[in-house]
Order: C-alpha cells, then structure tokens, then sequence
C-alpha cells in the first residue's frame, strides 16, 4: 500500500486525536532521529499500525522520507506524537523544550563499519551538546533496528559502542538513557520500547504530583534522578549463574556486562581462566572493566574491582588446584571445584581484617594480610607483589 502520508491529512488526523482524549491523555512529542535507511519510517508505521485499534495491523511498503512524517500513538494514559526526520538537519526548527523523548535509530547490519558507529555518536553529541538546555530533560533512547537480518552486530557491542564513548556518556548523564532491540517487521520489541517510556513519564508525572501536593501530605518520594529502579542501557542483561562454564568464561572474555558480578563469579573466572592455561595478568584490567559496566541494582550485590581482592583469590584458587589438581576424566567444571575446595566468600576473613581488606589503599594495591599469612600456591619468584604494575608469574607449582 502507499505511506499513509499520501491518503490521509496528518493535520487533521492530529487535530483530531488531540481534542478526542485532551482531557485523558497527556501528549508526548516524540522525535526519531538515526542515518537513512535506519528503519525509522518502519519503525513509525509498524507502531502506528500495532497500536491503534482502527487500524488494522498490515503489511505497508516504505518509500524514502522527503523530510518528514509524523503520526499520533495511543499508548496507556500517552499519546505518543511521533515525528520521523529524515536527516538530524530537518528536525531541528521542530525542538523545543515540549520534546519529551528521543528515539535514535541504528541498522544493526551496518553498525559495525566504524564510519558508520563514528558517525552516529558524534551526530547524538552534537544534538546534545548544542540543545542541551532545550533537551535537558529528555528521555533518549537508541533503538537496535534489523536485528533479525544476518549478519547484525549485537546489541550488547552496540551498547558497549556507546558507553565507552565518554563524551557521549557524560552528556547522557542525567538522561533517562536505554538500548533496545526491535523487529520493524514482526514488531518484536515495540511493547518494551512504549513500556519503559511509560515507566520513566510515569515517574516524571509522580514527581511533580508530589510537588504540588500540600506540604503537611507530602511522603518521602524519590526524585527523578535518583529513581528506587535502575534502568540499565541494554534491555536485557543475563544473570550470571545462569550460564555454563564455557558461556560465562566467553561472556566475560568479550568484556560484556553481567546483571551483577559477586565473589562467587570472581572465584569463577579464576578458576575457568587457569582451568584454559590462561595468563592471570590479563585478567586484571578484564576485571576491572567488567565490573565497571555493571548497573547498581539493590536487589544483586555486585562486589568493586579490588586488586588485594583479586590476588587473595587468585592465591587461594591456586593453592586448591595444589590440593587437588584437575585430572583428565573427572568431572573438571567449576561446581565440582566449588565443592571440593570448599572455598567460600568469607574464607578471606581468617586472614584479613575487614578494615584492611576493603580499603580504598588495598583496592588500588595489594595489601598483605594483617592476620595469617597466606598459603604459598606461585613460584617464589612470583611473591614480590608490588600493586598495579605487576609481572607476575601466575603459574601453579
């Protein structure tokens, strides 16, 4: 069929929607923004179709955007007015500080030439350096299209992209900001999309809510930036425990976050890491990026990079593997280990005191033990441990 454009008037359809349910749904201008051929226009019209009841959800043919379409989304109490630019150049008469969300597009299947990542987060920070009063309060979300045409680049590099751009970061900081997935022809992802909106305008409007309320029945309620929730960049994150060994090990090895990171996944890497013959000193800056990336959520516990931390496990996975060395033919994966060394997240508490083992000089350095010496697992040429510059041999006698 051809675009809706060219059958109905936007304006009156507009109109229309806004004098129906002015009273019951609050209006969100939505802009959507990305390089062509993103899949922004299907993105607006699989939406569009999905989401309101007069329209049947069909199959519609796409014609390249000459500047702009723009269509009105019932969704909950919202009414989404989204407006699809074709260049970032033809939205920017149309910002204003009514602009509640910004939805960046990005081809999964051609984010992975560098021009085109490149281009893409140097386009976000220059909208966001250059409107940063106008769009200060602007939920922004970037939204992973053609994740079903192979080969795609995965979300999780994609939002790795991002967060290591530490321009782009610290602009974002303050934003309401998330990665997500989505299928423009099944409609796969949109109701995680319009969900999280929802969650974060709800938000906004129990805040003013409280505000305007009077003093005397005012309740404690978090603001909008230091929301009881944590929203994570990516839509989904795997929960560690969850994974097999080799799954986990790779995971890891390919810097991607964790939904938490706790002494039992430390003790782990250790483990699979000197299982494979791997090199220890690499592991260290893995570490330390890794647990970098990992979201505060209240409900998992996620332990801090600490360098005594890593070499006290380190050391006590050793001296187990001495103990009880890794023979073919045995079931080797890292329950059995965890059973058999007995090893748990407070053996370190026999020779450290809590004082010294997690402050901030032995997170930075390590720091012998104040309480009983440890077990001697590494070649003697291994013991001088001098902190963060080390060269050590971590090999197994």
């Amino acid at each position: 069929m051809k675009r809706l454009s060219t059958l109905v008037s936007r304006t009156n359809k507009v109109n229309e929607l806004k004098v129906a349910d002015k009273q019951q749904q609050e209006e969100i201008k939505t802009i959507i923004l990305g390089p062509r051929g993103s899949g922004k226009t299907s993105f607006l019209y699989k939406t569009y179709f999905k989401y309101n009841e007069n329209q049947p959800d069909t199959h519609f043919d796409v014609i390249p955007t000459p500047t702009h379409n723009v269509e009105m989304i019932p969704y909950q109490s919202y009414h989404f007015e989204l407006w699809d630019f074709a260049e970032i150049s033809s939205c920017l008469n149309y910002l204003n500080d009514q602009t509640r969300v910004i939805i960046y597009m990005i081809d999964s299947t051609a984010y992975e030439k560098e021009a085109v990542a490149s281009k893409s987060k140097e386009n976000m920070i220059w909208l966001l350096e250059t409107y940063q009063k106008i769009l200060k309060n602007t939920i922004i979300i970037t939204v992973a299209t053609k994740q079903d045409t192979l080969p795609p680049m995965d979300i999780q590099d994609i939002g790795n992209s991002w967060v290591n751009d530490k321009t782009l970061m610290k602009l974002l900081k303050g934003h309401s900001w998330r990665i997500f997935s989505c299928n423009n022809l099944t409609g796969d992802g949109l109701d995680s999309i319009l969900e999280y909106l929802v969650l974060k305008l709800n938000q906004v409007r129990t805040s003013q809510q409280s505000l305007n309320r009077p003093s005397s029945l005012l309740s404690p309620t978090p603001s909008v930036n230091q929301q009881t929730d944590t929203i994570t960049p990516w839509d989904q994150l795997p929960n560690p425990h969850h994974f097999s060994d080799q799954e986990f090990h790779i995971w890891f090895q390919q810097g991607k976050a964790f939904l938490f990171f706790d002494y039992i996944c430390l003790i782990r890497i250790i483990y699979l890491s000197m299982a494979h013959h791997e090199s220890m000193q690499p592991l260290f800056e893995q570490l330390e990026y890794n647990l970098s990336i990992i979201p505060e959520i209240d409900t998992f516990k996620s332990i801090s990079y600490s360098e005594t931390q890593t070499l006290f496990w380190i050391q006590m996975v050793s001296f187990a593997l001495l103990k009880s060395p890794l023979l073919e033919g045995e079931n080797n994966d890292f329950e059995s280990f965890l059973i058999k060394s007995q090893l748990d997240e407070e053996c370190w508490k026999t020779y450290y005191s809590y004082k010294l083992f997690h402050s901030d000089k032995a997170t930075r350095e390590f720091m012998p033990p104040d309480k009983k010496s440890l077990p001697n697992a590494f070649r003697s040429s291994s013991l001088n441990l001098k902190g963060s510059q080390l060269n050590i041999n971590y090999q197994v006698l």
